[in-house]
């Protein structure tokens, strides 16, 4: 905020000082215009940046997710996930995400809402249970469900056959 006032007022001197000199000829100057555009440019980047930053930002849905995981959540599946929506949950969230097999041993899963339809046996199958679903806050379109697996899927030891 202080930056934008501080160049606010710098813009003020500047018409100040054109309109000083040269009266006749002040708008044939690309000086004001110049400064101007900076002056929105600095505006917009520094009181409007982390507005637009937020309705654009994957990091809200994120956080949304991963306050109902335990820190260390080990793999999460993923079920009609795009790829900016993974980008996000591996970066921001720093999560090891794996697409949704039948042999899938991960606790938890994140799917898009129009895929659990689907694949509605898949996930009654494996013992999901829903626990939140969450959206963007800015793109109500996006809707994701957290679930979160009932019991463990037990994984045969070495040398033992499954039946």
């Amino acid at each position: 905020f202080l930056i934008a006032v501080c160049a606010s007022l710098a813009w003020t001197w500047l018409v100040k000082w054109r309109v000083g000199r040269h009266r006749a000829a002040i708008w044939k100057s690309l000086v004001l215009p110049a400064g101007g555009a900076a002056l929105c440019w600095l505006l917009l980047m520094t009181l409007w940046l982390p507005l637009l930053d937020f309705a654009r930002s994957y990091v809200p849905l994120v956080q949304q997710a991963t306050s109902l995981m335990p820190k260390a959540p080990g793999c999460v599946a993923t079920l009609g996930v795009n790829r900016s929506q993974t980008a996000a949950f591996a970066f921001h969230g720093h999560l090891a995400l794996r697409p949704l097999d039948a042999k899938s041993t991960c606790l938890w899963l994140i799917a898009d809402k129009g895929s659990i339809a689907k694949h509605q046996d898949l996930l009654q199958n494996q013992g999901w249970i829903l626990r939140r679903t969450i959206g963007h806050p800015a793109e109500r379109k996006e809707s994701l469900g957290l679930y979160q697996r009932l019991s463990p899927v037990s994984t045969p030891a070495a040398g033992e056959t499954q039946e």
